[in-house]
């Protein structure tokens, strides 16, 4: 599932072995309505596994409307929240990490984060996403991280390496996307 799912293209280039999954995609209701007039104006096929959970997750954890959807939550989910921690309310980001607790063993959470400035450091980034109404409201240092983690009872966690995204993901791209540079990943094993 793919929590704050904005314009992820996943579902529609799925691998073989996906087709068997539910494949969810939760965001917002407006968001959802102007990714899906896209993908009907570029007359993309919706996946007959893709189901579309319309909820704020500024406002709500997920697990209602995804029960309504049919996600079972007594089995085991993968959970990816990629480009969305920093633009969430600290409480909204501790609701979600509740929920993804709450969910069958041996799940998985993947998710960006965004750290703190350094003191005098410049975050264009940042300043670029607020200037369009789009402030970053939520940055946590790795200890911070560590400590919702354990408060959460998750079993173990892993923050993937810069480095290692570059050279795995990003070394052979020919369409200049760069590697994340003001945002870390990480692994949380349910």
């Amino acid at each position: 599932m793919a929590l704050g799912a904005g314009l992820d293209t996943f579902a529609y280039r799925q691998p073989r072995w996906a087709s068997g999954a539910t494949l969810f995609e939760v965001d917002h209701p407006a968001s959802q309505r102007h990714k899906r007039q896209r993908l009907a104006t570029a007359a993309v096929e919706i996946p007959p596994n893709l189901r579309f959970v319309g909820c704020d997750l500024d406002a709500e954890a997920p697990g209602g409307a995804l029960r309504a959807s049919g996600f079972v939550a007594s089995e085991p989910a993968f959970v990816s929240m990629l480009g969305v921690t920093m633009y969430l309310a600290p409480g909204a980001v501790d609701a979600v990490f509740a929920w993804v607790a709450s969910l069958a063993r041996g799940g998985e959470l993947v998710f960006t984060w965004s750290r703190p400035p350094a003191p005098g450091d410049e975050d264009a980034l940042a300043e670029h996403a607020a200037a369009i109404g789009e402030p970053w409201r939520t940055r946590l240092t790795p200890d911070q991280m560590q400590d919702r983690f354990a408060e959460r009872g998750f079993r173990r966690w892993e923050f993937v390496p810069v480095a290692l995204l570059a050279e795995r993901y990003f070394r052979d791209r020919t369409d200049g996307l760069p590697a994340p540079r003001k945002a870390s990943i990480v692994r949380v094993e349910i």
